[in-house]
């Protein structure tokens, strides 16, 4: 068995209070490494929210907030995973980082798929590769909200090796439906564990619909919330994913060069 504790972390936050953020999802943090914890999965963006005309200000403190998180991930030995603004030149990104139980950041993703009915691609730049990090627990997989709608990005993670997949999101109440649908599809169809962690409450005139959880590799719950704060506890085995792949293994049935045309 390789047991995995995981925490998806499901809190609501405010617009550009990076001190208010901060103070709560640390608090979270320090209750998911108390509970001995594996693995802490924040929202999307937790630290800032989409302020994005502050972002740029904000990335410069993003090294920082790593540490502050860092510090907490280290003292319980927990890795964490959550997405923070940065600066490259003139550039932001919208990069999750993966926190090792070291306190060290492991490898980081740049959001690729970026969100236009809000704007994202107006005020945040495209990342364009992507990331599987060799955990002490596994291979782990990293995917921002909105690229949860794009199936091949989930396929070449799990071609590359991915056991679990994490994304931390900020998805709407509107269609919350949508994000459980593709949590269970994108489990399901590479055979892996997925783990959500959206946010909840409100953000203007936008209410976020929670519901962050752990699928496995069956497509089945192994923790969930509702709609308000909360922490999705789930407590895993790893090793699932080559037993359920030894019964069918999709990844083995495809066909290459019908994938080549699909890709192109």
């Amino acid at each position: 068995m390789r047991p995995v504790k995981i925490a998806a972390i499901q809190m609501s936050l405010r617009e550009g209070d990076v001190e208010g953020n901060t103070a709560k999802a640390l608090s979270f943090l320090e209750q998911a490494g108390g509970a001995g914890m594996t693995l802490a999965v924040l929202p999307e963006m937790w630290w800032t929210g989409f302020s994005y005309r502050r972002l740029p200000g904000f990335a410069d403190g993003t090294p920082a907030s790593l540490r502050a998180v860092g510090d907490v991930a280290r003292r319980h030995g927990m890795a964490v995973v959550g997405s923070w603004p940065e600066k490259e030149g003139d550039r932001i990104y919208n990069t999750a980082y993966v926190i090792g139980s070291d306190g060290s950041v492991r490898g980081s993703y740049r959001k690729a798929h970026l969100f236009s009915p809000m704007k994202e691609d107006v005020f945040l730049a495209s990342g364009d590769s992507l990331t599987v990090v060799k955990m002490e627990f596994g291979a782990l997989g990293v995917l921002l909200c909105y690229d949860l709608r794009f199936p091949e990005i989930v396929r070449r993670l799990a071609l590359e090796g991915a056991e679990l997949v994490v994304v931390p999101s900020q998805w709407p109440e509107a269609r919350i439906d949508h994000f459980w649908t593709l949590l269970r599809a994108r489990a399901i169809e590479n055979q892996l564990f997925v783990a959500g962690a959206n946010r909840a409450g409100m953000g203007g005139t936008v209410r976020f619909g929670g519901y962050s959880g752990v699928i496995n590799p069956r497509g089945e719950t192994s923790g969930e919330c509702g709609s308000d704060e909360c922490v999705a506890i789930a407590e895993i085995d790893l090793d699932e994913v080559a037993k359920v792949r030894e019964e069918i293994c999709y990844l083995d049935d495809r066909v290459p060069a019908v994938d080549d045309i699909v890709s192109r």
